[in-house]
């Protein structure tokens, strides 16, 4: 279950409200949010009675996914654009792959301190930070890069 509320901040990663904010719909935004929270309540109760304490996790990533995509077609509307047009697969693949990598370290590291009977607390950190490491690393050069774009976007005068 908490792998499922983990899928549910990795398609979070991509902020798509920002576009809608930015040009002032935030009523829009409001009522997607509302219905999307009416919907996931409805969704996870029924779905607690079908598959149990995993109904909720379940339904709340298949809520945030169609979320998501709402916003991303309302926000590519707004640009004037297609949302294929939007998506940089290159980088999602790249981004996908660096994600699957630094998974199975994990579930590695997982295993090797569950077998060596390590807490359950201390495999969470340990698994946690191993994963935010990986990723941290691995995009350190893009981090970097939007660091450096920031300042210079904050030095221009609006």
């Amino acid at each position: 279950m908490f792998l499922l509320y983990n899928v549910v901040e990795l398609l979070k990663f991509a902020n798509v409200t920002i576009v809608i904010s930015a040009v002032g719909k935030t009523k829009t935004l409001m009522a997607i949010s509302a219905a999307a929270l009416v919907v996931n309540l409805g969704i996870s109760l029924a779905l607690y009675q079908w598959l149990g304490f995993v109904g909720p996790a379940v339904g709340t990533v298949v809520v945030t996914a169609i979320t998501i995509v709402v916003l991303f077609i309302i926000s590519a509307r707004i640009l004037h654009t297609s949302p294929v047009q939007l998506l940089d697969f290159r980088f999602l693949l790249g981004y996908l792959a660096k994600a699957l990598a630094a998974i199975v370290l994990c579930l590695l590291l997982k295993r090797m301190l569950m077998g060596a009977g390590v807490h359950q607390y201390l495999i969470l950190f340990a698994v946690c930070g191993l994963f935010c490491v990986c990723m941290l690393l691995t995009n350190i050069r893009q981090i970097k890069a939007a660091m450096v774009q920031i300042d210079r976007n904050s030095e221009e005068p609006v």
